[in-house]
């Protein structure tokens, strides 16, 4: 980082071939570069997860990809691509405990995916609707609790997060309660089609 700023600060001060050719010598050699690749279109955000081993990346090609940065030398990618906006994803945020994700996109929705298992993340519950614009940008509250999301409709919305972990702990046991009775598979693809189908009230 030392070497990067003083090749900076001289091609500033004396503009020549030789600064310039110093300094991307200095880039290129640079153990700070690295390229992940795996969209097909533009990339608009990324962002850490809290304990820095995982990174999310959000594309115009609609999708999601995570990263696994355990190994800064050897990233990999994690899982499948998530999937599941209709429209170029703009923003990317991890909640505080690193276990949830959001994603907001030009289909004006925000998505939430659980990310317990990263190797193999699902969603979590329905589209977030309200926003009558692309949403541009998600950021967590630091206790988890509230997420906000700006749209170019001129409006920042806040959601509540409290009844996530509830949601997580037990996605069957939520179908179950919040439908009232029991979810045929067609129900089931329609309102948890990240989860494998399961008889909701088996219980009953």
């Amino acid at each position: 980082r030392r070497a990067l700023r003083f090749g900076v600060a001289a091609d500033r001060l004396a503009h020549s071939p030789l600064t310039q050719a110093s300094l991307t010598q200095t880039l290129t050699s640079s153990p700070l570069q690295g390229t992940l690749t795996g969209h097909t279109a533009m990339v608009f955000s990324v962002a850490f997860a809290p304990d820095g081993h995982t990174l999310a990346s959000a594309s115009g090609d609609n999708t999601v990809l995570l990263w696994d940065l355990t190994t800064r030398e050897q990233p990999r990618r994690l899982g499948p691509p998530l999937t599941g906006h209709t429209d170029w994803v703009s923003s990317v945020a991890f909640a505080p405990d690193g276990h949830t994700l959001a994603s907001a996109s030009g289909d004006k929705t925000v998505l939430l995916w659980d990310l317990t298992n990263r190797e193999q993340p699902r969603r979590l519950g329905s589209p977030l609707t309200g926003h009558t614009a692309p949403v541009s940008s998600v950021a967590f509250a630091p206790d988890g609790h509230t997420l906000a999301s700006a749209s170019a409709d001129n409006t920042v919305l806040l959601w509540d997060m409290g009844p996530l972990e509830e949601l997580r702990r037990d996605v069957v046991k939520q179908a179950c309660t919040r439908a009232g009775g029991p979810l045929d598979t067609a129900a089931w693809d329609l309102y948890v089609p990240d989860v494998n189908y399961q008889d909701t009230c088996a219980d009953r």
